[in-house]
């Protein structure tokens, strides 16, 4: 078995570990790896504080069977390690495409979920009390950068919090590159995937091109200075949530299972709690607050300013936030009329039964891209469209920059000056790319993917009736 030697690394993952109170004495653990560098590491820096912490561990590995056989060499290469090392593992082989296919999800979210929820459901069957997870400080500063792109509020800058719930952290102020010195230094094998290396998907490319840019245009410590902004953040918001908890537990209702927040005393609050508030409410019903954005958030809060007497806003999820006289209700409604979210593929066809469409892709280049006047047919300048493409109806806070004009308006305005009658707008589809509105599939593209005089490629998109 490899020998790890006692070096600053490890002691100041240990200090992480009780800083944020990430493991106490006896705790069950279960480690994911993927058999990467981060997650070897982890898991070897676990082995070494095994006896401080009285540690039941044990592996979890999942093969999404992707990577032309690739994952699977890297299941094979954890259960020998497994073997190896004496400690149980909890392999799964399930397919991430299929599985992403049928949700109708990005490759990349899709492959998280189903990880995610085996991670789940493992640690609740086997009475895990932690599950650590391999996210390094270059995760952290990545998904904060792809939270500010997408529109965030402060609590988002924090990126990927030291635990939550029974997840923990404990390599997430240590860098990649420190990490793999680790692995070296120690001679801890690992396996590396090359998809990691492209820029196809949103993370990746955020990876591998912005954060390069950015620390050569600033000369400085770039990522340390967005792992300080983060430490910073996440002690602000300990303070703000411990705040917003005493406030939200002392006006807070509850009738018929829905949440009634009294609007005068929301109105009295600062934005800074007011926000949270309303965001602590929404994550009660909904049970996480995943796909509630800031926007969504602060178009809520302005249409409380108003003096109309009632209105009704659906989230993601199936909640609906209203508003009546005193109080704005917060439900969970049994089924939304119409759900739908796809994946559509750069160059292919994606079906869309529940609206009886069919949507095809392809890529031209320019002096060949016969552009027309059809509702139909989108043409996007294929460099500024940013992978994956998916499909899914409009929600509330949604934003786009309509062709022809140079900032952002609500959906929810833009159908309103198109005369669009309200019940129509939940089976429009919404065209997004990784990171922003591409098309109001019949109406609209973003002025921003616009096919130019300089453009070389074209993405031409045709919807058509499903026969």
């Amino acid at each position: 078995m490899t020998i790890i030697r006692e070096n600053d690394l490890i002691n100041r993952v240990k200090d992480t570990i009780d800083e944020y109170g990430m493991l106490v004495n006896g705790d069950k653990v279960l480690v994911s790896v993927s058999a990467g560098p981060d997650s070897m590491a982890l898991l070897y820096i676990l082995l070494k504080l095994k006896d401080s912490y009285d540690l039941n561990l044990q592996l979890f590995h999942l093969d999404h069977l992707t990577r032309e056989g690739q994952s699977s060499i890297d299941a094979q290469f954890i259960k020998e390690l497994s073997k190896k090392i004496g400690i149980d593992l909890n392999l799964y082989v399930k397919s991430a495409e299929k599985y992403a296919r049928e949700k109708g999800l990005s490759f990349e979210t899709g492959a998280r979920e189903l990880r995610l929820s085996l991670l789940k459901k493992v640690a609740d069957q086997k009475k895990f009390t932690k599950i650590a997870t391999g996210h390094n400080a270059n995760d952290l500063a990545e998904t904060m950068l792809m939270r500010l792109i997408r529109g965030t509020g402060t609590k988002g800058m924090i990126g990927i919090s030291p635990t939550r719930g029974k997840f923990i952290r404990p390599l997430i102020y240590v860098f990649r590159d420190e990490v793999e010195k680790f692995c070296y230094e120690n001679e801890i094998g690992f396996r590396i995937d090359q998809t990691n290396l492209g820029s196809y998907y949103f993370r990746n490319a955020i990876r591998n091109r912005l954060i390069p840019l950015m620390r050569e245009i600033s000369k400085k410590d770039f990522l340390k200075n967005l792992i300080n902004f983060s430490k910073i953040y996440l002690e602000e918001d300990r303070f703000l949530n411990s705040l917003t908890k005493k406030i939200y537990h002392r006006i807070l209702k509850r009738k018929n299972d829905d949440v009634y927040i009294p609007i005068i005393e929301l109105k009295n609050l600062p934005p800074a709690l007011s926000r949270r508030l309303l965001r602590l409410a929404i994550g009660e019903k909904k049970g996480e607050l995943l796909d509630i954005s800031f926007n969504a958030v602060e178009d809520i809060i302005d249409s409380l300013k108003s003096e109309t007497e009632s209105f009704v806003f659906n989230l993601p999820k199936f909640i609906k936030v209203a508003k009546d006289k005193e109080n704005l209700v917060i439900k969970k409604i049994e089924k939304q009329e119409i759900f739908f979210k796809k994946e559509v593929p750069i160059e292919g066809t994606c079906i869309l039964e529940i609206l009886n469409l069919v949507i095809k892709t392809r890529i031209v280049d320019r002096k060949d891209a016969k552009i027309k006047d059809d509702k139909k047919t989108a043409y996007m300048d294929y460099e500024n469209i940013v992978p994956q493409l998916y499909v899914r109806p409009w929600k509330f806070g949604d934003r786009f920059m309509p062709l022809g004009l140079d900032k952002r308006k609500k959906l929810q305005d833009f159908f309103v000056d198109e005369k669009i009658a309200r019940e129509k707008r939940k089976t429009i589809p919404i065209l997004v790319d990784g990171e922003k509105i591409v098309w109001i599939v019949g109406y609209r593209i973003d002025e921003r993917v616009k096919v130019k005089s300089e453009t070389k490629k074209v993405l031409i998109i045709d919807i058509k009736e499903l026969n």
